[in-house]
């Protein structure tokens, strides 16, 4: 947190009892994301990741609706096999992309926590004894390792599936607007 500013506490307040107004929040978003740059390799490896989880969830959808649509009709059963391994290949290769977008996406939480958790620690090393004398340490400590704990989940697992759902969102709507 650059500046001393740490997006945790309220002058004048207990740290504890400070309830982060709205403009606080995208203020520790903000200081949250900041630390991110350094990693849009991964950011964009992400991305690039969540487009073709995006692809070969909808195909499976759409093999399924060609074969009822297309094959069965027609009775060409020996096609089936070939679309049964395409849809498995499709759902082996979609659990293989889904494992290792959760796992790029948590080295990238990690780290980025582990810069702010540094970041609060050089930022209490240099409070006054004051701040300690009015705050208790316990309450410090627990409002610090909760709000931590909730980036944590922010940017680990809700932030993956508001950024996989809008991705599959764009790519239906375009296929939509293709089809139509």
């Amino acid at each position: 947190m650059s500046g001393g500013h740490i997006p945790f506490s309220h002058k004048g307040r207990s740290a504890i009892h400070a309830i982060p107004s709205k403009g606080s929040i995208w203020l520790m978003l903000k200081q949250m994301f900041n630390r991110v740059p350094s990693k849009w390799k991964f950011c964009s490896l992400v991305l690039c990741i969540m487009l073709f989880i995006s692809l070969l969830e909808f195909s499976i959808p759409q093999l399924t609706q060609f074969t009822i649509d297309k094959i069965i009709p027609e009775k060409r059963y020996d096609s089936l096999i070939w679309i049964g391994a395409g849809i498995l290949c499709a759902a082996i290769l979609l659990a293989i992309l889904n494992y290792f977008n959760s796992y790029i996406v948590s080295k990238v939480g990690q780290k980025a926590i582990m810069d702010i958790r540094n970041s609060m620690y050089e930022h209490i090393q240099t409070l006054d004894m004051k701040f300690f004398d009015k705050n208790r340490t316990g309450d410090l400590m627990s409002r610090l390792t909760n709000d931590v704990n909730l980036l944590q989940q922010l940017i680990s697992s809700s932030m993956l599936q508001v950024l996989t759902d809008t991705v599959t969102f764009i790519a239906v709507a375009v296929y939509m607007l293709f089809i139509n």
